[in-house]
């Protein structure tokens, strides 16, 4: 335990370089550590603001919004409290990494898994839900089974139906009786979160990688009411990812990098080997291999007229590898080592493989737990994550507008659309910038948010500059004000996050 709430002056780098003077942290040790702090803050009104682990990399990492400069950092909780295999659910703190869990669940031979993020190993399970993040199989916050949270004041209260100890069904029964409270911690700074009760994902028995190779992006807009029926239909459960050739190489490259030496003319192999413009990537699934060959099919018959499709059993990858492996030298060979790690994404086995682009090589190639060195990189990126109707016109005018706005201020976007429910498509858009043109990309990014909110392309994550931009609803805003007022009454959780 803490015997005091000392702050440590920290560095402010950031891979967003959004600027900050000075920066000071507190990294408490257990729950009774966070507790202490936010009652003598409450006693004083010192601000501060929450970070699970900090790595909110593209949007702000652990730089606060507002102007207090104070963080409270809870990546040293990181126990796994409670397991239920029977239901399928943990009880897990804030610093509870990806990996960390994963691993967890390997020794427990459990027959659920984590749903993970493209992110990092390295990277909160809690703070990402907070920020309704999107995993490779479902939103994450559909895995909530409750929260703890300690309010502005110092109370503590539990949500959901986990708040009842005593019920037999408080894992499996979400909701409880009566108003439930969970979904006021999400994207709010109404409370510090301090556990979560979270459902993992059954495995199952049957599994298919599917790959659809678009022309153009033409292709893909005409493609999108195959997702919508497909997912109505439960033939597709997880979620694809369509990636634009920069956002494929981006990722692929560094990683083939780091593994192998021979990197010459990797590009022109690359883009000979992914053979398309825009490429698909996912995963269908069944207990029944009857089932799984229904789904196949079905998938073939919906995308054959837009798209190139190959489907590939799971079990047959293992068997092609190790003939392939008689011939290590084959391009081919390296091709499918390297995508292995973003095949594994869909079975809830974390990677640091997606952030090679941003790192020194040698840290890359060398360094474990590599997440803590990504703020370092002089090579920075921002993100803009709009969602918008799964219709070809909705996602062309929302691929459009952000072409056009990066096209404005010299910026190559990266993009990947992702159908996450059966009407609604999002967009995840990165640029990447050197240190001196980073007010240059904030300017991108603050123009690209408003173009695409102008144009009904809603935000459904944002940055730590553009927080004004999060809803215009004047009699909304009031009630959350009402709300923070009573769960915060001095606002001194994370000041001007989501709650203006």
């Amino acid at each position: 335990m803490r015997k005091s709430n000392i702050m440590d002056e920290i560095s402010t780098k950031n891979i967003g370089h959004y600027k900050k003077e000075s920066l000071y942290e507190y990294k408490p040790d257990e729950f009774c550590d966070v507790l202490r702090f936010v009652q003598e803050a409450f006693s004083k009104k010192e601000p501060f603001y929450v970070v699970s682990t900090g790595f909110n990399w593209g949007l702000g990492s652990k730089i606060p919004t507002g102007s207090t400069n104070k963080v409270l950092n809870l990546s040293c909780l990181n126990r796994i409290i409670d397991y239920d295999e029977s239901n399928g659910v943990v009880v897990i703190e804030p610093g509870v990494t990806q990996q960390q869990l994963s691993n967890f669940l390997n020794e427990k031979k459990s027959k659920y898994f984590l749903d993970v993020t493209g992110s990092s190993m390295e990277t909160s399970i809690i703070g990402n839900t907070l920020e309704r993040g999107i995993s490779y199989n479902r939103l994450r916050v559909e895995g909530v089974q409750g929260l703890e949270v300690v309010t502005g004041d110092g109370r503590v209260l539990k949500t959901g139906n986990w708040r009842t100890n005593h019920s037999k069904v408080k894992y499996s029964y979400k909701y409880g009786v009566g108003p439930d409270l969970t979904s006021l911690f999400f994207q709010s700074n109404l409370g510090v979160v301090t556990k979560m009760a979270f459902k993992l994902i059954r495995k199952k028995k049957y599994n298919s990688l599917v790959q659809i190779k678009y022309k153009n992006l033409n292709d893909v807009l005409k493609s999108l009411p195959n997702y919508s029926r497909l997912i109505e239909a439960n033939t597709i459960t997880d979620i694809f990812h369509i990636a634009n050739g920069d956002r494929a190489l981006g990722v692929l490259i560094p990683y083939y990098n780091s593994v192998f030496k021979d990197g010459k003319n990797l590009e022109t192999k690359f883009k000979k080997a992914l053979g398309s413009e825009w490429i698909a990537t996912g995963v269908i699934s069944s207990q029944s291999f009857k089932e799984l060959k229904i789904k196949e099919k079905a998938m073939k018959g919906f995308f054959k007229k837009h798209a190139e499709i190959r489907i590939v059993n799971t079990q047959i990858i293992p068997v092609a590898e190790k003939l392939l492996g008689f011939f290590k030298g084959l391009f081919l060979y390296k091709f499918i080592k390297t995508t292995a790690p973003f095949r594994m994404l869909y079975f809830g086995i974390s990677t640091n493989a997606t952030i090679g682009t941003y790192l020194d090589k040698e840290i890359f190639r060398k360094q474990k737990d590599i997440a803590k060195y990504l703020d370092d990189s002089k090579i920075g990126f921002a993100y803009c994550l709009p969602l918008t109707e799964m219709t070809s016109e909705s996602c062309e005018s929302m691929v459009v507008t952000i072409n056009r706005v990066s096209e404005k201020y010299g910026f190559d976007p990266s993009i990947t659309l992702n159908p996450i429910l059966e009407n609604v498509i999002e967009a995840v858009v990165s640029v990447e910038f050197k240190e001196e043109k980073a007010a240059l990309a904030h300017d991108c990014m603050r123009e690209m948010h408003l173009e695409l909110t102008r144009g009904g392309h809603q935000l459904y994550r944002v940055n730590i500059k553009e927080m004004d931009l999060v809803g215009n609803d004047i009699s909304y805003n009031n009630q959350l004000k009402k709300l923070k007022e009573i769960f915060d009454p001095a606002n001194i959780i994370s000041p001007g996050r989501y709650i203006l």
